[in-house]
């Protein structure tokens, strides 16, 4: 006989199983959704405002109470999900304008922002559950700290968002659901399926849960392949069965893609006014906590290159810059070796000298190997077979000894410094995913700044007293992939996205601190779909920078060049002024008439460039 459905029944979830008589209630039939979350502290409402606190966090110029942190999650998968109180009014997502190369448009010295047309919650996968439940003439709801309650929900917006989960290849974790149920039984032994909707990249996962009483919080397990990525996104339904034996759907969790991005942390030690050539730094430690606490929530896994050693004076500056001496930064510490800062964008203006320096040092190490491939390289002018440069010049040099042949160009004199700025340009322009953590052993941040990265770009500056703190050094390296504050800074800076404090307890981008406690822990969806496509940008092989030898599409006549894989400009620029230099003082000092034969030399000078360019990247 068909079960009917019980008079006023109006919630969306169909009659399942039997009805109680005793209890008065419908036992499995009753109104349900199932909830995903990262942790049992999150199931039980955490992260959440401390009211009774008496210690207050500091949040620019405002302050709120103390928070009570989800200290069950490890930080180490991207969870998140979306409820209208759980963000606020505002949703949208803005962003830096861009141009037709991809670079950030700065008008004046503030980045062009325009609205994106997105809002945050398109990034979930919107169901047709709701947190609501109509049994008959009652209404529940589920309340901001996830407990049930009778009455009507204060939601404007009360669909049920399945949250994202990102999970890197080859991990398991364990997170939680939750039921609610409108059943007050104690036993209710519901029995719950687990059901995806594509398996790759899946190795086991739990496929069956049962739940004894309503708000109960059980264990749910997920575990992806090594060897094989999510490339696309899926779905995990809670299922259970209806009184017709039909399937039902009761909740839902987002499965993202997990593709990994491997950038490179090259460590500099870095000194300030003080000449060090040995260093025994170990930054694995760092690394690991850097990975496990924040970006594996993006599936991006910083490897170790090699740790460099960069000698610092007060006297240095940005290459295109002389006037920006970091000397006025600084200051030095009474009765120590140390300096200190000395303003609140100290290191912010330092980091540009010292980016610039080590820019400059990487581009005179990649000149002289170029200068000795050139030294022991054999041309045939047509007259005769010899060097196309003496052993006992070096491209300095010769490019000098040019300028002072009689019909040299004027501007000879100049070619290596041209050389060596365009070489500078290129190495910060490049599309290859390497990050210089400036690691300085001998300067103390004693204003608001204890660490500073500039937003998708390359460089990060970390003074002595920040070398411990992990959630700041990973706060800025979210600018450096990409991210913007969650909030906006009168007359300072934009955000992505524009979050009150109290909805962005945790978020690894806001200011949220008592000065000495760091809460930061998690990215959102939006900030891990952003530092992912940024990652996407760059390539981390060096092979895959797609260095060609082709001819220039606009030049008369055109000539072969060095080009990558992202067309940049500057260095095809590079590699003919590096053949013109050669060529042209080749010619003049020997005074040859005919360069037909020396010109057929051209690709192959450019091949060499492009092994000694791959090799040095390849072993940075």
């Amino acid at each position: 006989m068909q079960k009917k459905l019980r008079k006023g029944y109006t919630s969306p979830v169909l009659l399942i199983g039997k009805i109680n008589k005793k209890k008065k209630t419908i036992s499995s039939s009753t109104p349900k959704l199932l909830m995903f979350f990262r942790s049992e502290d999150q199931a039980k409402g955490l992260p959440k405002e401390d009211k009774n606190a008496s210690r207050t966090l500091t949040y620019l110029t405002n302050t709120i109470k103390d928070i009570l942190e989800d200290k069950k999650y490890d930080q180490s998968f991207g969870f998140d999900f979306f409820r209208e109180k759980s963000i606020g009014k505002n949703t949208k997502v803005y962003k830096i304008d861009e141009d037709k190369k991809g670079d950030y448009v700065i008008n004046g010295n503030l980045y062009s922002e325009s609205d994106t047309g997105i809002t945050l919650e398109k990034l979930y996968d919107k169901t047709s559950l709701t947190f609501e439940l109509v049994d008959g003439k009652k209404t529940y709801s589920i309340d901001e700290e996830f407990n049930l309650k009778k009455g009507k929900s204060s939601l404007i917006d009360k669909t049920y968002y399945a949250p994202n989960i990102l999970i890197k290849p080859g991990k398991e974790v364990k997170i939680v659901s939750k039921l609610f149920d409108t059943d007050e039984s104690s036993k209710l032994g519901q029995q719950v399926t687990f059901k995806f909707s594509n398996l790759k990249g899946i190795e086991s996962y739990t496929q069956n849960s049962t739940f004894n009483k309503n708000e109960e919080i059980v264990e749910f397990k997920i575990k992806t392949k090594l060897n094989e990525v999510i490339d696309s996104k899926s779905t995990v339904s809670a299922i259970i069965k209806d009184a017709f034996g039909n399937d039902l759907e009761i909740g839902r969790l987002t499965i993202l893609p997990n593709k990994v991005y491997e950038p490179k942390f090259i460590f500099v030690d870095t000194f300030y006014k003080k000449n060090t050539t040995k260093s025994n730094s170990n930054y694995n430690s760092l690394v690991n906590n850097i990975n496990n606490k924040a970006f594996n929530q993006a599936s991006i896994n910083f490897v170790l290159g090699k740790n460099q050693i960069l000698n610092v004076t007060d006297t240095d500056f940005p290459l295109k810059d002389s006037s920006n001496n970091i000397g006025k930064y600084f200051v030095q510490k009474s009765g120590t070796q140390d300096y200190e800062t000395t303003q609140n964008d100290s290191l912010g203006n330092a980091l540009k000298t010292i980016t610039s320096k080590f820019f400059e040092k990487m581009s005179e190490e990649i000149l002289l190997e170029i200068e000795k491939s050139m030294q022991n390289f054999d041309v045939n002018d047509g007259t005769t077979t010899q060097k196309l440069m003496p052993q006992n010049k070096t491209l300095k040099d010769w490019f000098i000894q040019y300028s002072q042949t009689p019909n040299a160009s004027s501007t000879a004199i100049k070619w290596y410094d041209r050389l060596f700025e365009g070489l500078c340009d290129y190495i910060d322009e490049m599309r290859f995913g390497f990050y210089p953590m400036f690691m300085c052993n001998n300067i103390i941040a004693t204003k608001d700044e204890l660490a500073v990265g500039f937003t998708r770009d390359k460089g990060l500056i970390i003074p002595s007293n920040a070398f411990s703190d992990v959630m700041t050094i990973v706060h800025e390296l979210g600018h450096c992939l990409g991210l913007r504050h969650t909030f906006d800074k009168l007359n300072h800076e934009k955000g992505d996205v524009k979050i009150k404090p109290i909805n962005t307890l945790e978020n690894i981008m806001d200011y949220l601190t008592n000065g000495t406690t760091n809460h930061s822990k998690n990215f959102m969806t939006y900030q891990i779909d952003r530092m992912r496509e940024n990652s996407e940008r760059l390539k981390y092989n060096v092979e895959d920078m797609g260095f060609i030898i082709e001819k220039e599409t606009i030049a008369n006549p055109p000539q072969t060049v060095v080009k990558d894989f992202n067309g940049n400009k500057t260095i095809e620029d590079f590699s003919k002024k590096l053949c013109k230099y050669l060529f042209d003082s080749y010619e003049g000092i020997y005074n040859l008439q005919n360069t037909t034969k020396l010109y057929s030399h051209r690709d192959k000078i450019l091949g060499i460039f492009v092994d000694i360019i791959k090799n040095y990247f390849k072993n940075l």
